[in-house]
Order: C-alpha cells, then sequence, then structure tokens
C-alpha cells in the first residue's frame, strides 16, 4: 500500500460509509438489517459477528446525529413560536 497505514485506511472506509448512508439513509427493520448483515459480511469476506458490530456503530451514529437534528428543529420552533407570541 502506499503512504497510507491499513489502520487509516480503515478509519477512512468508516467515516466514507457513515457519510454516504447518512446522504442516503437507512432501513432500520429486522428482515432489511438482517439480509444487509448476511449479504455484506459474505461480499466483503467477514464474520457475519464484525458485520453486525459495524453495522450497529454505523446506524447508532446516524440515527444520534437525526436525533441532535430533530431536537434543533424543535427547538427553533418553540423559539420562533415564543417570539410571535411576545
Amino acid at each position: 500500500m502506499s503512504g497510507i497505514t491499513e489502520k487509516r485506511l480503515g478509519e477512512i472506509a468508516v467515516l466514507f460509509m457513515m457519510k454516504k448512508h447518512e446522504k442516503e439513509g437507512i432501513t432500520i427493520n429486522p428482515s432489511t438489517v438482517k439480509r444487509e448483515v448476511h449479504n455484506g459480511a459474505k461480499d466483503l469476506k467477514i464474520d457475519m459477528v464484525e458485520m453486525a458490530e459495524s453495522l450497529k456503530i454505523i446506524y447508532q451514529h446516524i440515527f444520534e446525529k437525526t436525533m441532535e437534528e430533530l431536537n434543533n428543529f424543535i427547538d427553533l420552533q418553540r423559539k420562533e413560536d415564543r417570539a410571535s407570541i411576545s
């Protein structure tokens, strides 16, 4: 590998996948997630538990970011509502 460590490549890959899923969205239902774990592990030739743990981290990150955005939206709406009442 030229000029980049395997560790750094892994970090970049994780960041890329998080951004990709944030932009494209994710579907969270048991059958879709199970299929994604199975197919991902098979395609990448990795253990299914590793694939599941990786997706869990990515999904958690996206969920937390989404909740933060919703909280910001709610806070902004409440401020605007209070301002319009005054």
